[in-house]
């Protein structure tokens, strides 16, 4: 597993919190099947995660001190994510802080998947902020789309520590055997 670097992070004199790897927003009534997935792929390959549902203090300012210590903000796009208040909070939080954000996207119908077409519109209806909406716009381009096979989750989670700057250990590769046709 990867090294985590763990370090404690003070905000204003106030309670220390431990430095994370990823901070996962989501809107819970839609995706939180989705980021406890997440949040145990991540385990596995030895990463620390900040989710809301996992924290004793479930205030404003917790929320904001979970984002605040993480080193990237994961934020995963489905139908409603721009309407909730709270992970609009976090959204402004991750750019008020300069955080690195990676977007992931659902498209399973099942799931409460995220509008790729009318999204711009719905969030102008919603009011959300505009600078919400840059941050979508410049980071849908390098969205990684949720996965939930097996095999395709284990590309996506290879893929998501890539772009953001974890180095995981090379797959051995299987080889068709030369005698076999």
């Amino acid at each position: 597993a990867p090294a985590v670097e763990e370090r404690e992070v003070e905000r204003g004199g106030a309670r220390a919190i431990p430095c994370l790897d990823r901070g996962l927003s989501h809107a819970q009534a839609e995706a939180s099947g989705t980021v406890g997935v997440l949040y145990h792929e991540y385990k596995k390959l030895g990463l620390h995660n900040w989710i809301d549902m996992k924290q004793e203090d479930l205030t404003l300012e917790g929320m904001r001190d979970g984002v605040r210590a993480s080193s990237v903000f994961l934020l995963v796009l489905t139908s409603t994510i721009l309407k909730s208040w709270f992970c609009r909070q976090e959204m402004l939080c991750a750019l008020d802080e300069g955080k690195k954000i990676q977007l992931i996207v659902e498209e399973d119908p099942r799931h409460d998947p995220w509008d790729a077409e009318g999204w711009r519109a719905k969030a102008t209806a919603s009011e959300v902020p505009e600078r919400i909406c840059a941050m979508v716009e410049t980071h849908l381009p390098q969205a990684v789309t949720f996965r939930r096979r097996d095999f395709e989750q284990e590309a996506m989670m290879r893929e998501l520590c890539r772009r953001n700057g974890v180095v995981l250990p090379s797959v051995p590769r299987a080889v068709w055997p030369a005698d076999r046709p």
